[in-house]
């Protein structure tokens, strides 16, 4: 990945939204520790950086509606095969996930907002008429929204494209709010509980140099069939959190309901220095239904040079 030093360079500043907690205690060695410093990191800005750094507005419309990130071919097959999809690079402020939906389906959210606004969740399929739902944006902090598909979805599960935005409210030219996703889900398996939750991603810096390990783990609600762990390089363009995908892990182990997969190892030294989230992809197939669930860590793990 050679993009985002400049993105990086402004810095994430999510220590407020992070998980109090002492270090992973999935790491058999953690011990209580203040979470570390938000830093400036990077350098050697690309065009992608560029335009990045200058995003604003124009980064939603380069974000949205790419979420076959390039992948050609049958888009049911693709997603279910693959999983719910989006770009490796994306803001959480306007994103697309493509995924099963049908009608009746719950579909739930887990975010934090910093402040009013308009905060907007569209589903659209083919030629069904469009779905927009206006989240409350009265109050700020995180919050869970779980919401019913309505029936003209159909009976089976069907593709579709589903974005969430958050825009400013004053009168004048809508910009870009801050909002941090913690758990997306749809279907009646993925969304009790967000279906994977407990995410831990530690220790908050990790010096690849010196062999050390970065340990993740999480918690099912549902006996997923196949579930992925993604390592995604953050920072914040104009107040809004960006991020770009750097690895992926099969996670080999059965998923079932009311586990945890915990002392998972991702190798750190595949990582551009910098801020890390923990992604975790869990889903089934079209032929066992379709449900799906994402869900980001509430930890930061930074990589030092």
């Amino acid at each position: 990945m050679k993009a985002f030093a400049v993105v990086l360079a402004a810095g994430l500043a999510l220590a407020h939204a992070q998980d109090t907690s002492p270090n992973n205690p999935d790491n058999p060695h953690h011990h209580t520790q203040p979470e570390p410093p938000v830093v400036p990191a990077g350098s050697n800005a690309s065009l992608q950086d560029s335009l990045l750094a200058g995003a604003g507005g124009v980064l939603a419309g380069l974000i949205i509606g790419h979420a076959l990130g390039g992948r050609e071919g049958d888009p049911a097959k693709l997603v279910s095969d693959h999983g719910p999809q989006f770009p490796g690079l994306f803001s959480m402020s306007a994103f697309t996930v493509q995924g099963f939906v049908k009608g009746g389906w719950p579909m739930a959210l887990d975010y934090e907002l910093r402040g009013p606004g308009i905060y907007l969740l569209t589903v659209t399929s083919g030629e069904v008429a469009p779905f927009v739902y206006l989240l409350d944006g009265s109050r700020a902090g995180r919050q869970t929204t779980i919401i019913t598909l309505p029936a003209r979805f159909g009976d089976h599960p069907r593709v579709a494209t589903c974005t969430i935005r958050a825009l400013s409210s004053a009168p004048g030219e809508a910009r870009p709010l801050f909002l941090r996703v913690f758990g997306w889900a749809c279907g009646r398996r993925a969304v009790g509980s967000i279906a994977i939750d407990q995410l831990s991603f530690s220790p908050p810096v990790v010096r690849p140099r010196d062999k050390e390990k970065v340990f993740y783990g999480f918690h099912s609600h549902a006996d997923f069939e196949k579930v992925t762990a993604e390592f995604e390089r953050v920072g914040l363009v104009n107040g809004n959190i960006v991020a770009q995908l750097e690895d992926k892990q099969t996670v080999d182990e059965v998923v079932r309901r009311d586990t945890r997969i915990a002392n998972k190892t991702w190798n750190a030294r595949k990582a551009v220095a910098g801020q890390h989230l923990l992604q975790v992809r869990a889903w089934y197939s079209l032929n066992h239904g379709g449900d799906w669930v994402i869900a980001w860590s509430p930890q930061i793990v930074r990589i030092d040079e």
